[in-house]
């Protein structure tokens, strides 16, 4: 069963060659698709030729991720999709058995979260509903069904936003798995912490929320719990901002 792992690239510099030696380590069949993103680095041409050789680059004018990722879902082949970013890494700890995964449309995964020097490990679970696009799969056929893209443009939340979207359309619930780990680093340089995040966060994450509201009353669950749950954490997360 092919993986296809999906990596927007912008200007990601040094940190994108372990990265993509980190998912070419991943013992299952997979294609690894690579949007560079307009970047000006070099860093996609600085690859190294085995590399090169393992994965597909698509190149696109500077678009920004949503867009970037789009692409790379009318390229991947999969019956697995998964998001990686360009400076983050992942291991693994054991195989991984697909056949396992035969009735599920949703996997989470383990991951360590390290931010001023401080790391912190968390394990996935069933039935969780995460907003972290990186540590989760998805099943293209399921996508492709539901016609579920990101929203060109958006910065901030787009992961909720994708996430939250497949399960209303999907009906899916998550199933954990113990490997592969992803390794997320915050970055002083990262999106988050750019000048001016705040205000723009708190649009996008509004809009996020609006939406995924208007898709569960047009879907009829509105009144899950989970979907419930879920709204007051998007307010939550918009008063905490």
């Amino acid at each position: 069963m092919l993986l296809s792992v999906i990596v927007p690239v912008y200007n990601a510099g040094v940190y994108l060659e372990p990265c993509l030696r980190s998912l070419l380590s991943v013992p299952v069949e997979k294609e690894i698709i690579v949007v560079d993103d307009g970047s000006s680095d070099g860093s996609i041409d600085a690859l190294s030729d085995d590399i090169v050789r393992q994965i597909s680059i698509v190149r696109q004018p500077n678009r920004g991720v949503s867009v970037a990722r789009n692409i790379g879902l009318e390229h991947a082949q999969g019956s697995w999709i998964w998001f990686a970013d360009a400076d983050d890494v992942v291991s693994v700890s054991d195989g991984i058995d697909f056949a396992a995964l035969s009735d599920a449309k949703f996997v989470t995964l383990p991951f360590v979260w390290e931010e001023d020097g401080r790391r912190t490990c968390y394990a996935a679970h069933d039935g969780e509903v995460p907003y972290n696009l990186w540590r989760c799969w998805f099943r293209r056929d399921e996508i492709e069904r539901y016609a579920i893209r990101f929203t060109a443009g958006r910065r901030y939340g787009e992961d909720q936003e994708f996430i939250l979207g497949y399960l209303l359309a999907t009906g899916a619930t998550a199933r954990a798995l113990a490997t592969p780990t992803y390794h997320y680093t915050m970055r002083a340089s990262g999106a988050m912490r750019r000048p001016g995040t705040r205000w723009r966060q708190r649009r996008d994450v509004t809009a996020v929320l609006l939406g995924f509201m208007a898709n569960a009353i047009g879907r009829r669950k509105i009144a899950r719990k989970w979907v419930l749950r879920e709204i007051k954490r998007l307010i939550k997360n918009i008063i905490n901002i």
